[in-house]
């Protein structure tokens, strides 16, 4: 189709295509090379009903000769997507389409997807490998777009091997991506974390495998993805080497004042104070010296004041809930520091907010993979007297366990948020993996 057509003549030529095919329908109903085509049509015109109508016809009528041979259940499958069909009548259809194509590796990926969006990994890993076995050796008449989808299996099975804690197998995964489109932030963030915490010169050296360091677009690539996720040597290291500091868009104040607009001088100073507090308080913090700290404390706000004093324990004062969002706003600061000690000794004060509060910066603790820190406050939180609903702290406790690979703990926990009706769909396969290390360990023990 003509990219450079407008939205109007693209609708006119589908309906003019339509109408053709429509007459020869009416012609002749049976013939079954126009179902596929019409399904085709009315699906790029979102009349999902008329698409998946002519998509079964299609499907029952059988296989058509051709290149597309597979369109109607690939149509059929989409709608179904679309309308959230569920679990099974998706696999219904796709079991169908690999009996009529065996051969074909874009059906496997999509069953393959199918399982893992219900967090059945295994099968979903057993069939991903199984579409890119196929990919490598198909010669058939009917068109594979596998390639087209291949980073996508590549993402799967990355974090499917994360799940399992086999992460050389996933840095593997995500660094076959990055082959394929080394700008690819999808397959960079998941990977990056799971090296960043090697030694400083390992990570540079491998990531100097991927990335040109003489090249400004893979510097600003790496500079702006890194200072996202961490701060550190690493960071500097490219930024030395980009031989420029990343800095913000600068308000042109000077201009402002010339002008006497000083409305809208005041608005942009204090804005400017406004993103600057959360990382003046994290620096004050990781200074570890309260002497350096006390002479910037009149130029800060009373919660950030508080945050302060109550690191260095100048002060009995608790955090109140209006302290919360300045709180998240230094940690996010520490959490890209990566001063784990730090991080310890400040996530101790988050007991002092309510539950809820509580949990959302254990989760965010969680999702930076500080599990022993985060692990540490769902067990300050589960102490607690009244929590309306136990089952997703009990579970996100399981999964820090696990990622520690504290088995036993992961599955005696794993199981009790099951009780507790928890309904994650990656819970059952959880229980099985850590209920297979634990009899691994086991085995292993007797053995020795």
């Amino acid at each position: 189709m003509n990219k450079n057509l407008s939205s109007e003549e693209i609708d006119a030529n589908m309906n003019q295509n339509l109408n053709f095919l429509l007459e020869k329908f009416t012609e002749n109903p049976k013939d079954a090379t126009l179902y596929g085509p019409l399904a085709d049509l009315y699906f790029r015109m979102k009349d999902y009903a008329q698409a998946s109508r002519y998509a079964r016809m299609g499907i029952t009528a059988g296989v058509q000769p051709g290149h597309h041979a597979s369109i109607s259940y690939r149509i059929l499958l989409n709608v179904l997507k679309i309308q959230q069909a569920d679990f099974r009548q998706q696999e219904q259809i796709i079991q169908q389409a690999m009996k009529d194509f065996p051969r074909l590796p874009d059906l496997y990926a999509e069953y393959a997807l199918l399982f893992f969006k219900q967090g059945q990994y295994d099968n979903a890993e057993q069939l991903f490998k199984q579409a890119l076995l196929l990919a490598e050796h198909y010669h058939e008449v009917e068109e594979s777009t596998f390639d087209q989808e291949v980073t996508r299996t590549y993402l799967a099975l990355g974090r499917i091997y994360e799940q399992k804690n086999d992460y050389k197998q996933a840095i593997e995964y995500y660094q076959k991506i990055l082959e394929i489109n080394k700008y690819d932030s999808m397959a960079f963030a998941p990977l990056y974390h799971l090296i960043y915490k090697e030694d400083p010169i390992y990570c540079i050296a491998y990531l100097n495998s991927l990335y040109d360091k003489n090249k400004q677009a893979d510097l600003e690539f790496l500079i702006v993805h890194i200072s996202n996720l961490q701060r550190g040597k690493i960071l500097a290291y490219y930024m030395q080497a980009h031989n420029k500091l990343l800095t913000e868009q600068k308000v042109d104040i000077l201009s402002m004042e010339a002008t006497e607009n000083y409305e809208n001088v005041q608005v942009a100073v204090l804005e400017k104070l406004k993103m600057e507090l959360p990382k003046m308080t994290g620096t004050a913090i990781l200074l570890g010296d309260f002497r350096q700290v006390e002479p910037v404390l009149p130029y800060i706000s009373s919660s950030y004041q508080n945050i302060l004093l109550r690191f260095y324990r100048k002060t009995d004062r608790l955090f109140v809930a209006g302290d919360f969002l300045p709180y998240k706003e230094v940690l996010q600061y520490l959490i890209q520091a990566d001063k784990s000690t730090v991080l310890m000794k400040y996530c101790l004060y988050a007991i002092d907010f309510a539950w809820r509060e509580s949990f959302v910066i254990a989760q965010t603790l969680q999702e930076h993979g500080y599990f022993s820190a985060s692990e540490e406050l769902y067990r300050h939180i589960l102490a607690r007297e009244y929590i309306e609903d136990k089952k997703d702290i009990v579970y996100n406790l399981a999964y820090c366990y696990y990622k520690m690979q504290n088995y036993q703990a992961a599955n005696q926990y794993f199981l009790q948020a099951r009780s507790l009706g928890c309904k994650n769909k990656e819970l059952d396969l959880f229980i099985v993996w850590s209920k297979q290390q634990v009899l691994s360990l086991v085995e292993g023990e007797s053995v020795t």
